[in-house]
């Protein structure tokens, strides 16, 4: 079951699926979410349509097995700071922007298969 929280997130997202704004990422961000739709940029950096890109993110999370229990003593944990952690030039103007909890998700699928 899906949690109120990350349903209005989700929710949102999907009422703005005619939005075609545009954001840089790294490419590797990618590598665990199979989102086709981009442009290759140089650096290793892609083009993703922003809100696209976050439903395929949002689709492949719930997609991830999740444990019935969990076991803190077989664990991995993982310490993260949002606004370092995913801090990129996304609007591609020279300027770092602040990473933020929901580009921090981007990585979950990548940290689950660690």
């Amino acid at each position: 079951m899906v949690h109120n929280e990350f349903q209005r997130i989700y929710d949102y997202i999907k009422n703005q699926s005619g939005n075609n704004e545009k954001m840089y990422i790294p490419e590797v961000w990618n590598k665990y979410i199979g989102y086709s739709n981009y442009e290759k940029c140089g650096n290793n950096e892609i083009c993703v349509k922003t809100y696209e890109f976050y439903q395929v993110v949002l689709d492949k999370i719930l997609e991830l097995e999740t444990p019935e229990s969990y076991d803190l003593k077989k664990s991995q944990i993982y310490c993260a700071m949002p606004r370092y952690s995913t801090a990129w030039d996304i609007a591609h103007d020279g300027n770092m922007n602040n990473g933020t909890f929901l580009r921090l998700m981007i990585l979950l699928p990548m940290l689950h298969y660690l």
